[in-house]
């Protein structure tokens, strides 16, 4: 379908639901919505090409730690990819005799938890009410458009839901107590309605109580969304409301007890855990809800469950209690949690059908591996490959910068000078770090009044106009920053006119340049405009230091000939070398190190112990690539005696 004709059918079905809306006859409002990604996979699978061609077996050295890497990567982004593809289907495997907890436990393998906990609870909602109503709803829309109008609304997963809670529940728990008292017995309520007014905090218990009487069947399934479970009685526990716990198991409700998803006392240890990071008459209701749920003999699972750790997990939510809080909740409250009874959790790796599904769907996954990366055995050039990579890890046993860090902050709480002077005694990445952790000089949004100011830059260019306009809103100074970028944005020889209004507070951060325009007719702009680009920044840094970091080479040479400088940290964190050679970096691209370090050897820098570290390190993991580099500078060969990196990132 050509573009122009998908974009009169999308219009055609923004029409629709307009004519479409004014004819249902329903008291219960709608949303629309289109279907997104989860955002659990990586963004390197979820840019993975659907119609990716099978590649011919090719050899790959698995004593390389480079080609390990790299294979590793792609590995795992080609799982993430044939995993969200499949994903989508798994619901056909109930149809083939597959219970849920089979299924269940095959995307916990072969995904994880929240994929599974996803796939579990909307299987377990599907019958709810509410669903019901959300599908009738679309499919009356549906029903209503033309074949290419349909295709177009099934690509962007189009679908019509009810808006929970029912906007009029909302107006009524704003009305004065005398008029609710008499209004109470006409609302409309639903199970749903009420589990979403449970966790909203500015709710009062008693509306809920109130409106609860209304509720038809107070057991029915839940198919709210915003939380893993279909009991309201668990909407109740993790909203705090332990009076409504109380009446919902003095009526007879039973609690939940999914072998998968969490169990009341699991999401009233979650909450307790939760509240008593907050008040103690929020951990009071807390420990109340806890102690209801105890007489029913209600079990939680446990990773340790002893006297001096209380602590466990239910996916995407986890509660732990330490010595301190398991004697604190004793002694003020009177709660012991060793008292509460484990249950057992759903059994993952037995021999029951769900390892059948599981070895069925690891072999569909290993022939996808095989074709996608062009190997004869993905799992054991995997297993292979982690070997040598272990073997590298083995060798070097840095510690993490952060932790390093962490140490020095301990040892030297209220003397900088003396914790940078310790940090770069031990790598210039932890003088860094320190940095990057308490000098934030990045912009801060604007008022939407300001952003529909600079906006107008993209129309006429009259900066003049727009400098006379935002000079009299009240800024802070992140916010001019903010609003000086992004009119440097439109175009860099803006500066000088930016630099002499009250916008300029100062020197814009080198580093939030390299976030988005950091090229070199970008930099060509800003000196056209007056600006002064050779001094460093508030972080110590130089122009170059952000373009090496961003693998800008045509700037890199660029700033080189103009003259710009190289370094001058006085305070001994990374120069652009250092950020080169290390190969431990997330983004190092080998592909480009050698025209990069062509440059900076230009600069004739000097060669300290952290610069030979990096390269030992190199040598260590890409041995090709630094003898490369060795013969073309011989002023960075290094020996088996020079020692790796004291840390990494």
């Amino acid at each position: 379908m050509k573009k122009w004709l998908l974009l009169l059918v999308l219009l055609v079905i923004a029409i629709v639901v307009g004519v479409w809306l004014s004819a249902v006859q329903s008291s219960s409002p709608v949303e629309f919505g289109a279907s997104a990604d989860s955002g659990l996979l990586s963004a390197d699978a979820a840019s993975s090409d659907p119609k990716k061609a099978a590649t011919s077996v090719k050899a790959l050295d698995t004593t390389n730690f480079a080609e390990c890497r790299r294979f590793t990567v792609d590995k795992q982004s080609e799982e993430g990819k044939w995993f969200r593809d499949s994903y989508e289907s798994w619901g056909s495997y109930l149809a083939q005799g597959y219970s849920l907890d089979d299924i269940t436990a095959a995307i916990d393998h072969l995904g994880n938890s929240n994929f599974a906990e996803s796939f579990r609870i909307t299987q377990l909602r599907e019958h709810s009410q509410l669903q019901q109503t959300n599908h009738q709803l679309t499919q009356s829309f549906y029903d209503e458009l033309s074949d290419d109008e349909t295709e177009a609304a099934e690509s962007m997963g189009f679908s019509i839901m009810r808006v929970v809670p029912n906007p009029q529940l909302v107006q009524f728990i704003a009305l004065p107590e005398a008029e609710k008292a008499q209004q109470v017995g006409k609302q409309e309520v639903s199970v749903d309605d009420i589990a979403a007014l449970m966790l909203d905090p500015q709710v009062a218990e008693t509306d809920i109580q109130a409106l609860l009487a209304q509720v038809a069947n107070v057991n029915a399934t839940v198919g709210f969304e915003q939380l893993a479970s279909t009991s309201l009685l668990d909407f109740a526990i993790f909203g705090n409301r332990g009076a409504i716990v109380k009446q919902l198991l003095d009526g007879g409700m039973p609690l939940s007890n999914d072998r998968y998803l969490g169990a009341s006392q699991e999401w009233a240890l979650v909450n307790l855990s939760e509240q008593m990071d907050r008040d103690d008459a929020a951990t009071a209701k807390a420990v109340n809800i806890v102690n209801l749920l105890i007489p029913y003999g209600a079990g939680s699972r446990f990773s340790q469950h002893s006297d001096t750790l209380i602590e466990g997990s239910i996916p995407r939510w986890y509660f732990k209690f330490d010595p301190s809080d398991i004697a604190r909740l004793q002694q003020d409250y009177g709660l012991d949690l060793t008292q509460i009874p484990p249950r057992e959790a759903m059994p993952m790796d037995d021999d029951s059908a769900s390892s059948a599904l599981i070895s069925e769907l690891e072999l569909q996954r290993r022939d996808y591996l095989n074709q996608t990366l062009g190997v004869t055995d993905a799992n054991d050039a995997f297993s292979r490959c982690n070997n040598t990579l272990a073997a590298v890890e083995q060798r070097w046993k840095a510690k993490r910068a952060g932790d390093e860090l962490y140490a020095l902050r301990q040892q030297y709480p209220d003397n900088t000078a003396l914790l940078l002077q310790q940090a770069a005694t031990i790598d210039p990445l932890v003088v860094d770090l320190y940095r990057e952790q308490t000098i934030s000089s990045y912009p801060q949004r604007v008022v939407p009044e300001a952003h529909d100011i600079l906006m107008s830059l993209g129309r006429d260019n009259d900066i003049d106009r727009v400098i006379s306009k935002l000079q009299p809103l009240e800024l802070t100074v992140p916010q001019k920053n903010y609003v000086v970028l992004q009119a440097l944005y439109f175009d860099g020889r803006y500066y000088r006119k930016l630099a002499d209004s009250s916008l300029f507070s100062d020197d814009v951060p080198y580093y939030t340049l390299a976030r988005h325009q950091l090229t070199k007719p970008f930099v060509e702009q800003l000196e056209q405009g007056g600006a002064d680009l050779t001094d460093k920044d508030d972080r110590g840094k130089t122009l170059l230091y952000y373009a090496v970091a961003a693998h800008k080479l045509e700037l890199m040479d660029y700033l080189q000939q103009q003259g710009y400088p190289f370094d001058l940290d006085e305070l001994h964190g990374e120069d652009p070398l250092h950020q080169v050679l290390d190969v431990s970096r997330g983004d190092f691209d080998p592909a480009k190190l050698l025209p990069m370090v062509e440059i900076l050897m230009r600069y004739q820098p000097t060669i300290n112990p952290f610069h030979l570290q990096r390269l030992a390190l190199m040598k260590l993991m890409y041995p090709a690539l630094y003898q490369q580099l060795a013969d073309k500078s011989p002023q960075l060969q290094v020996n088996d005696a020079t020692p790796l990196p004291n840390v990494r990132p």
